[in-house]
């Protein structure tokens, strides 16, 4: 399953955008926040300011680039799963171990951007997830464009939520996947 803290692209040189990612994540995941610049992951990874401008504007990118990241994961495993549950559980795991860090990025000052990103991944993992692991939800052709945007937003929001209320990962896929197949009576 997705995990932010591991660098995404190993190999022998190991470019400069995962080492930003996996510093900037383990910085914002740890026990205490910590304040990080781009001066600061320029210097916390080794790498040259001009290695960090040829990948991000500035260090809210980097943020973002990790979500995007991972969500593209976490939508591979779902489809991966065998099993609609599992395929629910692929996408919610990705909150759930990585919660201190979306906490985090919840003060960011592009934390709207952030979750719009997410609200997308999650968008495009209901779509898939009709076409499929649920082809027969009763929800009528015209409804299903509807359908999928309420419940991205409602997956993203729900998830959240019960990761703040410290409720069990497989209890919170279980919510939503009986939600989810309840579609909208045609």
């Amino acid at each position: 399953m997705a995990n932010f803290s591991r660098i995404l692209f190993v190999d022998e040189a190991n470019t400069d955008l995962s080492v930003m990612a996996a510093a900037l994540f383990s910085q914002l995941s740890g026990e205490r926040p910590v304040e990080i610049d781009s001066r600061g992951l320029v210097v916390l990874c080794s790498i040259s300011r001009q290695a960090f401008y040829y990948y991000f504007r500035d260090i809210l990118e980097v943020p973002e680039w990790i979500i995007d990241e991972h969500f593209k994961e976490a939508l591979q495993d779902a489809l991966e799963a065998e099993t609609p549950m599992g395929a629910v559980l692929a996408f919610t795991d990705i909150f759930y171990k990585n919660g201190r860090f979306i906490r985090r990025l919840e003060n960011s000052e592009r934390y709207a951007f952030m979750q719009k990103s997410i609200v997308d991944h999650a968008t495009d993992f209901l779509q898939k997830l009709m076409e499929d692991k649920l082809p027969d939800l009763p929800v009528s052709t015209a409804d299903k464009k509807t359908w999928v945007s309420y419940h991205a937003c409602g997956l993203t929001g729900y998830t959240i939520q019960s990761l703040q209320r410290g409720k069990k990962e497989e209890e919170t896929a279980q919510t939503i996947l009986r939600l989810l197949k309840s579609g909208i009576p045609k």
